[in-house]
């Protein structure tokens, strides 16, 4: 799923990190982490009820920003 999501998001810009979990209280969560809001806030926009491996995708955005 990692590489699937990692595909889909670097056509948006550079993907810094995906991080999917496999237990059964995460299961199908996924986090996509970008370098910049702006890239991130499209990338969610536009793949909004996506449908990835037979599902829609409902997206979340998130920001959390590290200093340099």
């Amino acid at each position: 799923m990692k590489a699937t999501l990692k595909g889909l998001f670097k056509s948006y810009g550079e993907v810094l990190d995906v991080v999917a979990h496999s237990n059964l209280r995460m299961r199908g969560q996924a986090f996509v982490s970008f370098a910049d809001a702006e890239i991130a806030k499209k990338a969610m926009k536009d793949v909004q009820r996506f449908p990835l491996y037979s599902k829609p995708m409902v997206s979340y955005l998130h920001f959390l920003f590290l200093p340099n």
